[in-house]
């Protein structure tokens, strides 16, 4: 028999869940167990992390927050699968509850039969993990992962477009050797290219399992009937926000953080559109400029819309993506100022040296990418005519068994 461990400082909501749970927990031989603090949980997780296999926590909490409880789990390399509750459905809030790592996040009021299901994802997740240990090598999960990516999630940097240059590096997670950011480009024809990048919350294996299934999706059901053509950026958000709703029951980790990125390498024009993920960082010269996104995670609100922004970038320009691991390294580091950027090259950027004890023991992979378009490229080119929505034209994919 394992646990699923419940934590809310208040008795009400900690009651209220455990009746929730009581007949499902008793058909599947889990025994609930309760804390008030996140200090009696990490306690309770740390004497006895071989029993506990889910921890469902509330987030706000005097002392030790959910949050940081489940970064503590995280880091202690602990089985236990972390659910995180939250009543603030703000766009803020619900980002910040993605990026702790926790493997779900479940919005108060919540519904019974959505719980359940969310839980019982949890605990086949964790059935796998504990299997995983006992049966393989400390490293055989990481190297599933990386073999996992390295077939079906590998970029395809453009080499038609002779107007782009594109360079990018991946760092490694420091713990499980592997880096769990999805990175991909699409080659549209008119020399135009559509870059994305995003990172699926959660485990890694699971986190490559979403990016492959999102990568399928974008390039078998959306893409086909857009060669030759402009794509919105938001409408492509749309739309995969929608279909991850749509396989919800088959996808156990659903939250992922995705930057669509729209070169026109002709006009220097630039198109985005972001869920949850950093927004592109535009330097010429000495200037470096970055504008405020504010859509949700693919997979967090499935009413969630999307906006689009449009820049343009001149011949020389330099322009950055960052994933949300890079980002977080770069705010963990410490002391900022505009340094070379030795993982890019000779390009200038503004990073922060990594000097301090927070960036030394930061733990999270990233991904950040350069772009640069050619002299040819001719800024002042009219742009072409506004582009008509996919989405208004072709009705969606159906759901695939």
């Amino acid at each position: 028999m394992f646990d699923i461990l419940v934590v809310d400082d208040e008795i009400e909501i900690l009651h209220a869940l455990k009746r929730e749970l009581r007949i499902w927990a008793r058909e599947r031989n889990l025994r609930i167990l309760t804390a008030t603090t996140g200090e009696e949980a990490l306690e309770m997780i740390t004497a006895d992390s071989d029993r506990i296999a889910i921890l469902l926590t509330d987030n706000r909490m005097p002392g030790l927050s959910g949050a940081e409880l489940i970064r503590r789990v995280i880091a202690s390399r602990f089985a236990v699968v972390p659910v995180l509750i939250t009543g603030y459905t703000g766009k803020q809030n619900i980002q910040a509850a993605l990026s702790t790592g926790a493997f779900d996040v479940i919005v108060k009021p919540w519904n019974r039969a959505d719980l359940q299901q969310q839980l019982d994802h949890a605990l086949q997740t964790y059935d796998i993990r504990r299997r995983t240990l006992k049966n393989g090598s400390p490293g055989a999960g990481s190297r599933m992962t990386t073999e996992f990516r390295k077939r079906y999630l590998e970029a395809n940097v453009p080499r038609a477009c002779k107007r782009l240059e594109v360079s990018y590096m991946q760092r490694p997670d420091s713990v499980t050797g592997t880096c769990d950011d999805y990175l991909d480009f699409f080659e549209l024809g008119n020399d135009q290219v559509l870059v994305f990048l995003g990172t699926a919350s959660g485990e890694s294996m699971p986190a490559a399992f979403l990016s492959a299934i999102v990568k399928s999706m974008i390039h078998s059901e959306y893409m086909p009937d857009c060669i030759g053509a402009r794509v919105c950026p938001a409408d492509l958000l749309d739309w995969l926000n929608e279909r991850i709703f749509e396989i919800r029951e088959s996808v156990s980790n659903l939250f992922m953080s995705l930057l669509v990125c729209l070169l026109d390498t002709r006009t220097g024009r630039v198109t985005y559109s972001a869920a949850g993920a950093p927004t592109p960082i535009h330097a010429r010269g000495r200037a470096v400029e970055q504008k405020v996104g504010d859509g949700l995670a693919l997979g967090a609100n499935p009413r969630a819309t999307y906006r689009e922004t449009v820049l343009q970038v001149a011949p020389g320009d330099s322009l950055y993506l960052l994933s949300n691991g890079m980002m977080r390294r770069n705010q963990d580091a410490g002391e900022s100022e505009q340094v070379f950027d030795r993982m890019l090259g000779e390009s200038r950027y503004l990073v922060q040296r990594e000097r301090s004890a927070n960036a030394r023991n930061t733990q999270s992979d990233g991904t950040a990418v350069r772009v640069v378009l050619s002299p040819s490229t001719h800024p002042g080119r009219p742009p072409e005519p506004q582009t008509i929505s996919r989405r208004a034209t072709l009705k969606p994919a159906p759901v695939r068994a």
